[in-house]
Formats: structure tokens, sequence, C-alpha cells
């Protein structure tokens, strides 16, 4: 999530400057493209939330959609300036659904204990948030020496490339659950009864 969300402050900070420089866009209009993108994480956040409680496979609900929203950031300075508002939505939507079940990783892939969580939590966000004040200044120097298209490339590639990392380890919400043995269930009847014996008076 480092390059990713450093790619979301980095759009919705500097995706105005390049649509009015490049693109032409009046301010307004450039103002309003980089607003969408916040807009569009409000669904995507919601959205994000529910298909993570549903869906066991949390890292794919995660790494899924950086990796689109990577291809969509190499493709800002090809594609014609309607595709540039649907790529920009889409990459609020995205990012912000991801980032929901990306919260989820303490207790569901990591299995952290509950009074660590804010501890892992505040771990994750401050990684994070390195990402948030190195990636935009990255783009900004590349912008400045080699151009838009190779400094949205590097925005495309550091949103891949960090969403990849995340396939390194085991996905402990996708394991089956275990199921309990008859010969275990037996025993926490028994335990049960006499639980309940000794609180009878």
């Amino acid at each position: 999530m480092l390059g990713a969300y450093g790619a979301y402050f980095t759009a919705s900070e500097l995706l105005a400057g390049y649509a009015v420089d490049v693109r032409h866009l009046s301010t307004a209009w450039a103002s309003l493209l980089s607003a969408m993108i916040g807009l569009a994480g409000i669904p995507g956040s919601l959205i994000g939330g529910v298909v993570t409680d549903r869906w066991r496979a949390t890292r794919a609900v995660v790494i899924t959609p950086l990796l689109l929203m990577a291809v969509g950031l190499a493709l800002i300075p090809v594609v014609p300036v309607p595709m540039v508002w649907v790529i920009a939505i889409l990459f609020g939507v995205l990012e912000i659904f991801s980032f929901a079940a990306w919260s989820s990783v303490p207790t569901r892939v990591a299995k952290v204990r509950h009074e660590n969580i804010g501890t892992a939590i505040g771990l994750m966000l401050t990684i994070t948030a390195v990402g948030g004040f190195a990636v935009p200044a990255i783009f900004g120097r590349i912008a400045s020496h080699a151009g838009y298209p190779t400094a949205w490339a590097f925005l495309g590639a550091i949103t891949a490339a960090t969403a990849l990392v995340g396939l390194a380890g085991r996905d402990r919400a996708a394991e089956p659950i275990p199921v309990p043995t008859a010969e275990a269930v037996d025993l926490l009847q028994v335990d049960a009864g006499k639980t309940v014996a000794k609180a009878r008076p």
C-alpha cells in the first residue's frame, strides 16, 4: 500500500496541474477532476468493506484493485481527456476499496492479538505515510526532468511493485476453517456440562 497511497496523494494533488498544463483544461474543470478522486472513494470504501466481509480471499481484494490502478495511471498520458476522467473516478473507487480491505489485514490475515491491533494499524499507517510524502516528491522530480509520461509510468510502476509485495506470506483469511471432529465436539460438550454443574448452587 506504500506505493498506492503515495499514488493516491500524487493524483489528488498534482493531477489538476497536469490537466491544466498538458491537457489544457480550465482551472475549475481541473480542480473538479482532482476532487472526483476523493468523491469516488466514498462508494469505494463501502463496497470494499462489504466485499471484504463476504469474500475470504483478503489478499486478492487488496491487490487486484491496486494492479488495475497501476494500469490506469500509466495510461493517463496517452488516453483522450474523457478517459482521464474515467480513470480518475475509477482510481478513487479502487484505491479506497483496496484500503478498506487492507485495514482488515491485522485481524483477518496476520491474526494479530486484539490488544495489539491498534499498534499494528498504526505501524501500517506509518508506512503508508512515508509513501504519501516520498512518492509525490519523486513524481514531481521526474516530471520536471523527464516529462509527465515518464512520471505517470513511474507512478503506475511503483503502485504495481509495492502491491505485488503483498503476495509474500500466507493469507490466513483464505485458508479453510477447520471442521471440528466428532470427538472434539464431544469433549466440548463434556466440558460445558461440567462448567454448568459447577455453576449450580
